[in-house]
């Protein structure tokens, strides 16, 4: 291998290296002795969008609640790099760690560091407008201190630029002329947009999507789907999606990269990989 050669081995590399947002080393979780994870591990890349598959029970939950801060492993190592801040979470945990109350490892810890999450229930304020729901989310709004959004400038000027950008974010997902209706006068595959657009404006640079399509028909689907691939192509939004067997072959259509979660084990493998290119046809599991 010539210099020219091995210089570009190792810039592509390197690229390669500086794309991982998010990572796991060797993740374990039981309950009452049962293993449900075992030495999971991976790499997600900026931009990524990843399938997580398997069968009821294989520990789908259980990972994606371990990955968004909702539970703790029993050992392995988290580590997240998505604004350039490097965090990593070793189990078990030190005693000094536990009495930290500024280092413990919660959704909102993961939230600050760019990991949002959209439940399958949604869990919207059903009674305030989409766009109320969106500028809820904004990270480090000085008006929510009631004596600064009475009085404080900064405040109204913050809240003026969020509504803005939530207002963006709902219209790039369609639902522009909706802003001011409430959230339980719309439809079900609006209130799945609003919630995705909720989580990208508190600042989620990955994504868990908890079976984003489940309930919606063939027009939702695909309005869905093509909102989830803009947000991945256009930007750089990383995506995990978990989703009902019937809806994996769509899915699969947007995911670069599929994991089988079996017996504990993960399986990666790249969708080109798991899909027949005539048929279209996959194996659920």
């Amino acid at each position: 291998m010539d210099a020219m050669t091995e210089n570009i081995k190792r810039k592509e590399e390197r690229k390669s290296h500086a794309d991982i947002v998010f990572s796991t080393n060797n993740l374990v979780k039981a309950f009452g002795g049962q293993v449900i994870l075992n030495d999971i591990s991976f790499n997600i890349r900026k931009g990524e969008v990843v399938l997580l598959r398997g069968e009821n029970g294989s520990g789908k939950t259980t990972l994606v609640n371990i990955l968004t801060g909702n539970l703790e492993p029993d050992r392995g190592e988290i580590h997240i790099n998505i604004n350039g801040d490097k965090e990593v979470f070793i189990w078990p945990r030190p005693w000094w760690k536990e009495i930290n109350p500024l280092d413990h490892f919660t959704p909102e810890r993961l939230a600050w560091e760019g990991i949002g999450r959209v439940w399958q229930d949604i869990r919207l304020f059903p009674t305030m407008t989409a766009l109320e729901n969106v500028v809820v989310a904004s990270p480090e709004q000085s008006g929510e201190n009631p004596v600064l959004a009475l009085f404080s400038k900064k405040a109204k000027k913050e809240n003026r630029q969020n509504t803005k950008k939530s207002s963006e974010w709902l219209s790039m997902l369609g639902l522009g002329d909706r802003l001011d209706s409430s959230c339980d006068k719309i439809s079900l595959g609006q209130m799945k947009r609003v919630a995705i657009a909720r989580a990208i404006q508190a600042g989620a640079k990955i994504l868990f999507l908890d079976e984003p399509l489940s309930g919606l028909d063939k027009e939702g689907i695909s309005e869905v789907m093509g909102y989830l691939e803009t947000l991945a192509k256009k930007n750089s939004i990383t995506l995990v999606i978990v989703e009902h067997v019937f809806n994996i072959p769509t899915v699969l259509k947007l995911a670069n990269t599929v994991w089988t979660l079996s017996n504990g084990k993960l399986m990666i493998n790249k969708s080109d990989e798991t899909i027949d290119d005539k048929t279209k046809e996959v194996n659920p599991f």
